[in-house]
């Protein structure tokens, strides 16, 4: 069983009853199955348990290798703790369907991927996350995901709101005491104390502000936090009804989930009562303030290449240093509206033009949608030669010359370029299997297990 700190057991007790701790400590001490959610167009065949609240959500009872399996480096699933998918709940119950979406904390993606899921195809998603060495994390599973409509941006929430740019939709997963981590991540038990509670509440508060003001009239804030405590939930809900005019939001969950609504509309996953770790939540409207989004100008481009102009209309398409990107023209025209916000990706990277040759990027096989337009023959890998392309090893393989599109159970996974009796590894180096002993039998059987 987890020692859990004797101040958090007290603050716990004193907040929830006695019993409740009695319930949550019994819960720590059994092991949990590890949960991914699928992507809607990358589907693969499996027999998993469903998450109750998350249509795309499954259990994995079996212990997987994830880092082995092609089909996760295709982004055909992403790996993310059960609970944290309850977000897909407030975007289908409140009916959401914003032109643009803010997910303000947003590494390492498990929320923006689900935003990306669950909202309208053309709803932009600006991706954000302050920690730089956080945002590239953030970049390299978007990417895996997909980069449609999405641009991953590396800011603070006041440099981000210094720009002007509004949205419809803000989620704020505030950075916390991580109290409902303790399972899973050992070093939340380390640093929790009180202090850092206070810390985590003042910072909490602070965002909550600068995403006030980004925030339309009319549009939804989605609060959350892997912690229990009230002062980094409840409080904060009533610190914005005491600021600001707003109109709290309720969803129906049935009585069977376990899903506890605290107060009204904060719902609260924890252990003992939910298949999963600790999660508080709660959605509210933004009632007056400005209606009008601030637009900028779309990207200038040069010369778009033939083999771009035959798949892809013009006005989604710009360059930057080199690279061409899909991305629509309102998309665009918030891209410039970034000035002195350090963008990593406006969209999906399509590629370069190489002389005569137009060299693709890796993200235009990542994109699902995108890459149904990618005019390259396509060769279909065995386990042995995924794995090969995985590591960047030269594969000893006949397929039709030049660029081929490498796809593996149909889903498409990369780029390769045959010369004569091989093809040259595409694959990006940042993204390449480390652990070069892996085989065969370390990629799972999703029909099996």
């Amino acid at each position: 069983m987890l020692t859990l700190p004797e101040g958090f057991e007290k603050r716990f007790a004193k907040q929830f009853g006695a019993e409740v701790l009695s319930q949550l400590s019994q819960a720590l001490a059994t092991p949990l199955a590890s949960s991914i959610r699928l992507h809607p167009a990358k589907s693969f065949r499996s027999s998993l348990r469903a998450v109750p609240w998350c249509s795309l959500g499954r259990y994995v009872d079996d212990a997987v290798l994830f880092g082995a399996d092609p089909l996760w480096h295709a982004g055909a699933y992403y790996v993310q703790e059960a609970s944290s998918m309850v977000l897909a709940q407030f975007i289908q119950q409140l009916h959401l369907s914003p032109s643009r979406a803010i997910d303000l904390c947003a590494a390492p993606g498990g929320k923006s991927s689900l935003l990306r899921s669950y909202l309208p195809t053309d709803t932009l998603l600006i991706s954000n996350e302050i920690d730089t060495k956080r945002a590239q994390i953030l970049l390299e599973n978007l990417t895996r995901y997909g980069l449609e409509e999405t641009i991953v941006t590396s800011a603070s929430p006041q440099k981000l709101s210094a720009t002007g740019i509004m949205a419809d939709l803000i989620l704020v997963d505030a950075p916390c005491s991580g109290e409902g981590m303790f399972r899973k991540e050992p070093a939340a038990i380390e640093n929790w104390s009180e202090a850092n509670i206070a810390l985590c509440t003042q910072r909490q508060r602070e965002i909550l502000d600068e995403a006030w003001m980004m925030l339309e009239e009319g549009g939804h804030l989605i609060y959350s936090t892997c912690t229990y405590n009230r002062d980094e939930n409840e409080e904060q809900l009533h610190y914005l009804q005491s600021k600001y005019p707003l109109k709290l939001m309720r969803i129906d969950l049935p009585t069977e989930w376990g899903i506890w609504e605290r107060e009204e509309g904060v719902y609260s996953l924890m252990p003992h009562r939910v298949e999963g770790e600790g999660l508080t939540i709660f959605a509210v409207e933004k009632c007056g303030g400005d209606t009008t989004q601030k637009t900028g100008k779309p990207q200038t481009t040069s010369i778009i290449p033939p083999l771009l102009t035959s798949q892809f209309e013009r006005e989604n398409l710009y360059e930057h240093h080199g690279t061409w990107y899909h991305l629509s023209k309102a998309g665009q025209e918030v891209l410039s509206l970034l000035k002195g916000v350090q963008v990593l990706t406006g969209g999906v990277p399509l590629g370069t033009q190489k002389g005569k040759d137009f060299l693709p990027a890796h993200s235009w096989a990542s994109s699902a949608p995108l890459a149904t337009k990618a005019p390259f023959p396509r060769y279909e890998a065995t386990d042995e030669e995924v794995l090969r392309f995985l590591k960047r090893e030269v594969l000893n393989i006949e397929s039709e010359r030049g660029i081929n599109l490498l796809t593996y159970q149909d889903i498409p996974l990369g780029f390769i370029k045959q010369v004569v009796n091989r093809a040259n590894n595409l694959y990006p180096r940042h993204l390449a299997l480390r652990n070069s002993s892996l085989t065969t039998k370390e990629i799972p059987n999703w029909t099996t297990l």
